[in-house]
């Protein structure tokens, strides 16, 4: 319940400011003769940053914390203001993303500065200090100059590293691979406010190893191979596979999950392309609407490398390439 109170009062003083007039610092008569139009209400990035704003609250008290995740980072990036960094910082916090959480705050507190009253920077620096606690760090050793660290299926660094890598506490799965070199792969266990220490050596590959290149115009695909994630496109790298067949499974919320079987062969690069067909019946909750503002002349649409019509578009939540 303190949660939600939180983000209620930082969604009171937000929604007061992203939604003024452009004129409501002018004197009462300029006001009267400068009410802008509906329509130019809602091309106001600040209305649109306050409508994003909202459901971003409405889905965190909803619990719902990814999609209010993307709503707030939306409104921020309209209108960016110092209550949203607050908030962001909440729904980093409740999905225990304890570094981006500390980050969030940390920026939250340099721009708000005077405009906050000494009780709400308390409250924050408290909320900080305790994400602060639920960070470690991990410094990462290989015998390989240019391997690559990836965390959790995310590329992060490449060795030589000289600073340590801040991670939320808890386990992370740490891989480590550099070409021609068999690939290492760690369960590492962070508590906060520790830094742990993991020395890898990279052997020279011995077992028939190929590459696979996976490809999709869709971005945000959740990569699967063998029942392990790997990452999500757009993958910049080929992923090194032992040679014989696996089962490779793309997964996006708003498209149709596709599964595949490929077979790899030593020294050889195979590349899988998935379209991602879009599913015929998405929840509500993952299909989202982009409003286009188009020019007076022929134009071409294409979201995704895929040809649409028409200026309001219905698209899956997260990111899309949109080409005019």
């Amino acid at each position: 319940m303190m949660r939600a109170h939180l983000l209620s009062i930082s969604l009171l003083s937000l929604s007061q400011l992203l939604r003024a007039s452009p004129a409501a610092a002018q004197d009462t008569a300029a006001q009267d003769t400068a009410t802008p139009s509906t329509a130019a209400a809602e091309e106001d990035p600040r209305v649109r940053a306050a409508a994003h704003f909202d459901r971003g609250i409405t889905f965190f008290n909803e619990e719902r914390y990814d999609a209010a995740l993307a709503e707030l980072a939306r409104a921020y990036e309209l209108a960016p203001a110092h209550q949203t960094l607050y908030n962001l910082a909440r729904v980093h916090a409740a999905l225990g993303h304890a570094v981006e959480a500390t980050r969030a705050y940390e920026r939250y507190l340099q721009e708000a500065g005077e405009e906050i009253d000494a009780r709400r920077r308390r409250e924050a620096q408290a909320a900080l200090d305790e994400q602060r606690a639920r960070v470690g760090h991990l410094m990462v050793r290989v015998d390989v100059s240019g391997a690559t660290i990836a965390v959790d299926g995310v590329d992060v660094a490449t060795t030589p590293l000289n600073v340590p890598i801040p991670l939320s506490a808890g386990t992370h799965t740490v891989e480590v691979h550099a070409p021609g070199r068999e690939a290492v792969r760690r369960a590492v266990s962070i508590a906060g406010q520790t830094e742990e220490r993991l020395e890898v050596s990279l052997r020279e590959e011995v077992i028939p190893r190929g590459n696979l290149r996976v490809v999709s115009a869709i971005p945000e695909v959740q990569i699967t191979v063998d029942g392990e994630p790997v990452g999500v496109t757009p993958l910049t790298s080929t992923l090194p596979l032992r040679a014989g067949t696996h089962t490779v499974t793309a997964e996006r919320a708003g498209y149709r999950s596709e599964e595949r079987q490929v077979s790899i062969e030593e020294g050889a690069e195979v590349e899988l392309r998935f379209d991602m067909r879009r599913s015929p019946n998405p929840a509500p909750d993952e299909i989202g609407r982009v409003r286009l503002e188009l020019p007076d002349a022929p134009y071409l649409v294409q979201v995704d490398g895929e040809q649409m019509l028409g200026e309001a578009l219905d698209l899956p939540v997260g990111a899309h390439e949109i080409t005019l």
